[in-house]
């Protein structure tokens, strides 16, 4: 399915995660992340109510182009958002998860990165001291 771009976007910040490009995003289309999730192909219209836990480890092929036309970001740029970016110094953050089932569900003894709760650093949410990262905060940084 061809994907319309959202009428801006964003640049993402370095080491940022998806959660976070999409949280600032929605707040700079005054859009709730969900409904930004639904136009950038990342749940179906009328799927689930909620993100795929699994999205923030990986994204499809499929999920990537998506998210990459509507974002007006190249793929490489979408697949640096996720959390398998980091698989060649972290192998748990691996996409391998996906090929054996992937489904939003905690792989066994990886449990203490993949939490239903989010965990925040308030140092780095707090910025670098530049003029965006005042106003608006750091980014949701993957480390």
């Amino acid at each position: 399915m061809q994907r319309r771009p959202l009428p801006r976007s964003l640049d993402p910040l370095p080491d940022e995660g998806l959660d976070g490009f999409l949280l600032r995003l929605s707040y700079r289309l005054e859009r709730s992340p969900y409904r930004l999730a639904v136009l950038t192909g990342l749940v179906q219209r009328f799927g689930p109510d909620s993100l795929a836990f699994g999205l923030l480890l990986h994204l499809s092929d499929h999920q990537l182009l998506e998210f990459a036309q509507a974002t007006r970001l190249s793929p490489g740029d979408v697949a640096g958002l996720c959390i398998s970016s980091m698989a060649d110094q972290y192998p748990p953050a691996s996409p391998a998860q996906e090929k054996r089932g992937w489904t939003g569900s905690m792989p066994p003894g990886n449990h203490w990165i993949f939490r239903r709760a989010t965990r925040y650093c308030p140092q780095c949410l707090a910025g670098d001291g530049s003029a965006i990262q005042s106003d608006f905060g750091g980014p949701w940084s993957k480390t």
